[in-house]
């Protein structure tokens, strides 16, 4: 079988990385109904794409690489926002297949540990709220259930408040293309660290959800070429106390989770090579 080559875009939003240790912290979704929550990606600034023809949209071309000698990088780039969930001629087919992961292989595809649970229901209600403002031909909730979204594409139907009728991370999964990881800081025994607490994963890129569930940032990427020589210290130094020159104090570096903002959104692109047109394969379990 050929080789294939396939581009991984991890869409990177500050709402939802949270630290588990804030108390007081209210679910997103309970202060949209006060009236009283700013939504992070501001939608309302989008502009509905209602002229958009999904059926003759190719998968964008990712050409995120440039000339001259390899310098192994983080590969992060400023997101616009309207291109924080794209959709294009594939979307029928890929949830088609998202449905038979969920009933066929839902430990291998979904899992959520507890501790989770408010990133879930914030991460659901954000992607409702950019889906209904920038294709609201597609995405809508009711007017006769406004607690429900309908997915006109794939005609539906989800309940997207308490009680919930399904896991909002399976059902945020069945509206979105991407694959959604939620890492919450302090989540594990290091404060600091940020855990996969988390995932819908239709596509892994060579590892299996099931076994790095609750795995730290650092422990997943352990077995990524290059990261111990080239990515682990710069991405350690901003997690760790470091010395600053001419100042008698240690200062707390933060990481780069921490210092994204709400209203600067990023996206990361992530090479590998896969030996199978498949998007979740068993043999895609052993690392290249």
């Amino acid at each position: 079988m050929s080789l294939t080559l396939a581009i991984v875009l991890l869409l990177l939003a500050i709402s939802l990385l949270f630290s588990s240790k804030v108390t007081n912290w209210k679910p997103l979704v309970e202060q949209w109904a006060r009236g009283t929550a700013t939504q992070p990606l501001d939608v309302e600034c989008l502009k509905p794409n209602a002229d958009f023809d999904i059926r003759n949209t190719e998968p964008r071309p990712y050409r995120p690489w440039r000339s001259g000698k390899f310098v192994m990088t983080m590969g992060i780039r400023k997101m616009p926002r309207e291109d924080w969930l794209l959709l294009d001629n594939r979307y029928f087919e890929e949830q088609k297949l998202r449905r038979h992961l969920l009933h066929e292989n839902r430990r291998g595809v979904f899992q959520a540990l507890p501790g989770s649970e408010m990133a879930c229901r914030e991460v659901l209600a954000e992607i409702v709220a950019f889906l209904t403002r920038r294709y609201p031909q597609w995405f809508y909730c009711p007017t006769q259930n406004p607690d429900y979204v309908h997915n006109a594409l794939t005609g539906r139907t989800f309940k997207v408040a308490e009680p919930y009728e399904n896991h909002p991370l399976e059902v945020a999964a069945q509206l979105a293309k991407e694959d959604i990881n939620l890492l919450i800081q302090g989540a594990g025994p290091d404060p600091n660290q940020f855990y996969l607490l988390a995932s819908y994963s239709m596509a892994p890129a060579g590892w299996h959800l099931e076994e790095r569930i609750g795995w730290s940032l650092m422990d997943l990427h352990e077995t990524v070429p290059g990261w111990e020589e080239k990515l682990r210290e710069p991405v350690e130094r901003r997690c760790q106390p470091r010395l600053k020159k001419y100042i008698e104090r240690f200062l707390i570096a933060r990481s780069f989770f921490r210092r994204l903002k709400a209203d600067a959104p990023v996206e990361r692109y992530n090479y590998f090579l896969q030996t199978t047109d498949e998007f979740h394969s068993r043999a895609l379990r052993n690392r290249i």
